[in-house]
């Protein structure tokens, strides 16, 4: 087979051992308190234009979160709910209402919000346990450290290609203080730092 583009692949469980899958679903414990606002300052970089808001993150009901950011003057930039059946846009700011940018923020929101997924392999190696989950055509890898079960990334691949990455930091009590959204195949990220009352 010719290829004339860049044909590598990404493994991101290289070196590690396949396991029999041990916990029936992956849990992702953040932003899964009803009774919590999470409230963030959001700075968002997008094809080389940075935008800055408050972002709060709120889970409404059993597998639905609303998500709404406003610049640091008031305005609404965008205010997205996710559910179980899909998503309802209640309102997005013309520069980034662009199907792409759109399309992008909700996988985004719905991967970084979504609390229960089912697992089909589970690798593990000294210091960290893999979980595998695959949805519409697309891999998605949970990294926790061991042994505290600690979720730390979230990778996910198109067809062996790294698509985008999420990463946890300041990690305490089920909460992340410090999240980075990182996009391979994209010129998109996001840093979310809290903010404290």
């Amino acid at each position: 087979m010719l290829c004339l583009f860049s044909c590598t692949t990404v493994n991101p469980v290289v070196g590690f051992t396949p396991q029999t899958i041990a916990a029936p679903e992956i849990q992702n414990p953040y932003f899964s308190d009803p009774t919590i606002d999470y409230v963030y300052k959001l700075d968002i970089l997008v094809n080389k234009r940075t935008m800055s808001g408050i972002l709060v993150i709120k889970k409404i009901r059993q597998g639905t979160h609303r998500i709404l950011c406003t610049s640091q003057f008031g305005s609404t930039l965008f205010d997205i709910e996710i559910h179980p059946t899909g998503t309802t846009v209640h309102y997005i700011f013309e520069a980034l209402d662009k199907k792409i940018i759109l399309r992008t923020l909700i996988q985004d929101f719905s991967l970084l919000t979504e609390e229960i997924t089912v697992p089909h392999a589970t690798y593990t190696n000294d210091t960290d346990q893999v979980l595998q989950a695959t949805k519409d055509k697309q891999d998605t890898y949970y990294f926790y450290k061991q042994p505290t079960g600690v979720l730390y990334t979230i990778k996910q691949l198109t067809r062996r290609k790294e698509k985008l990455e999420i990463q946890f930091h300041k990690i305490a009590a089920s909460k992340s203080d410090s999240i980075t959204i990182t996009h391979h195949n994209f010129p998109l990220r996001m840093e979310l730092n809290t903010l404290t009352p």
